[in-house]
């Protein structure tokens, strides 16, 4: 029985291992793919500094802040305008030169630049 619980414990800690390595690989490939890039969809542009501050536009709004990527996810702290301000990370998939986030409006793919 202590053999049984030795070896469950080292599975759920390998496992969970993992699992942390294929969020780090995640996120290191999308701080990679976009790090000092513009992302770009057919109604809005976002300029990705390697700073992690970020603008851009969508129509005649404006849009400052930062950025970054935890877990895999691109995570977004934006300061104008003010009713799009705060902090929203989102998943986020990579593609043939194109970046798919999901927010509270749904997937948009994106065009790296």
């Amino acid at each position: 029985m202590k053999n049984f619980f030795l070896g469950a414990s080292v599975s759920i800690l390998v496992s969970s291992f993992g699992a942390i390595q294929v969020q780090a690989d995640q996120t290191d490939a999308v701080m990679k793919a976009l790090s000092g890039k513009t992302i770009v969809s057919p109604t809005a542009e976002f300029k990705l500094r390697k700073n992690g501050r970020l603008t851009g536009k969508a129509g005649s709004l404006k849009f400052k802040g930062s950025w970054t990527v935890r877990d895999g996810d691109f995570c977004r702290t934006l300061t104008e305008p003010k009713q799009w301000a705060g902090t929203e990370c989102q998943p986020t998939k990579l593609g043939d030169g194109t970046v798919s986030i999901t927010g509270r409006n749904g997937t948009n793919v994106w065009k790296i630049m």
